[in-house]
């Protein structure tokens, strides 16, 4: 059976206007060329609906605990509901992960860290397979590309950097194997605009998007 790649990317930016999507699309390019038969879903976090965990999910929570049917639900909590239903199947059934964001704020976009929170949720009403998350993606891998454009982070800056540092414990946390991040410091960006740093950053991208074509998902 052919590996299910889930590609992430949580970009705002329209695609010709985002070095974190180029870098994104090396990599992905490349790893489609290296595992021809891998089915490579991609969802765009900024073009989807991903509920915040807001009081229409913790009512619809409760209510379902208690009850456990979703006839007591109002409209707009069986939409959350199903939605997150949908968004954390997908993830599970995935083996490998791809997660392709900007550095803000020295974090992650808050639309991905609802994302996550929504993977997160464990509760039976909100569940799609049995079991805890740490069984049910263990063996499982994942990846993370940055683009810190102007940025380059050393010594005590790197230290308060919690992008990458969330999503590494996060992945532990899950089971999931996290390779080695494919961070790019220190390189502004204007569409249109080739210089030796974004060539270097593309090449990087490419060749651990081969790399992680070749990781074995149960190894």
């Amino acid at each position: 059976m052919a590996e299910k790649i889930l590609y992430i990317i949580a970009d705002p930016n329209n695609r010709e206007n985002s070095f974190t999507s180029a870098i994104g699309r090396a990599f992905l390019d490349e790893y489609r060329a290296t595992s021809l038969e891998s089915d490579i879903v991609e969802i765009d976090i900024y073009q989807m609906d991903v509920p915040f965990i807001d009081l229409d999910v913790l009512k619809a929570r409760e209510k379902m605990q208690l009850d456990e049917t979703s006839d007591t639900l109002t409209d707009n909590e069986r939409e959350k509901v199903s939605t997150i239903h949908d968004l954390r199947k997908q993830f599970l059934s995935a083996d490998k992960y791809i997660f392709v964001t900007p550095l803000w704020n020295w974090t992650l976009p808050p639309k991905l860290k609802a994302y996550i929170d929504i993977i997160l949720m464990n509760e039976k009403a909100f569940d799609c397979h049995e079991g805890e998350l740490a069984d049910l993606l263990k063996g499982k891998k994942a990846i993370h590309i940055q683009a810190r454009c102007g940025l380059t982070l050393e010594g005590s800056d790197a230290e308060v950097e919690f992008g990458d540092r969330y999503l590494r414990f996060i992945m532990n946390l899950m089971g999931v194997h996290m390779s080695n991040s494919i961070i790019i410091e220190g390189e502004s960006y204007l569409p249109g605009e080739v210089n030796d740093g974004i060539l270097a950053a593309v090449e990087q991208a490419r060749e651990s998007g081969r790399e992680f074509a070749e990781e074995n998902s149960e190894g």
